[in-house]
């Protein structure tokens, strides 16, 4: 897989009302909109609490970075929540480069996230 190719494969946990974002590759300039999109197509369906898992995400450019930021300030705005799971060392090292490890809800894996719903 390319770095600049985005992979998202979408769950929904009925049970704790939350969706999970699966991603895989990079998310920079050329993919960032695919993952803006995915989220936004939640929003529209009225539920704010979704879990991205980014255990296979290799990169993070600042247009990936400022999508997640952003999605987290409008969930945070109608009452839900966006935690971000499984976050690579080289991952993490851009949220700790950009002040961004407490704004950014992070946990270690799934059981984690769910415990914010």
């Amino acid at each position: 897989m390319n770095v600049s190719e985005l992979k998202i494969n979408r769950e929904t946990l009925e049970e704790a009302r939350v969706d999970v974002l699966h991603l895989g590759g990079g998310i920079d300039a050329h993919t960032f909109e695919q993952l803006d999109t995915a989220i936004e197509d939640i929003f529209y369906e009225g539920n704010y609490n979704i879990i991205i898992d980014m255990t296979e995400i290799e990169y993070i450019s600042s247009a990936g970075v400022g999508t997640l930021v952003s999605a987290t300030a409008q969930a945070t705005q109608k009452g839900g929540n966006i935690v971000l799971i499984e976050v690579s060392d080289p991952v993490m090292e851009v949220f700790r480069v950009l002040g961004l490890i407490t704004s950014l809800r992070i946990v270690q894996n799934l059981k984690g996230a769910l415990a914010f719903y």
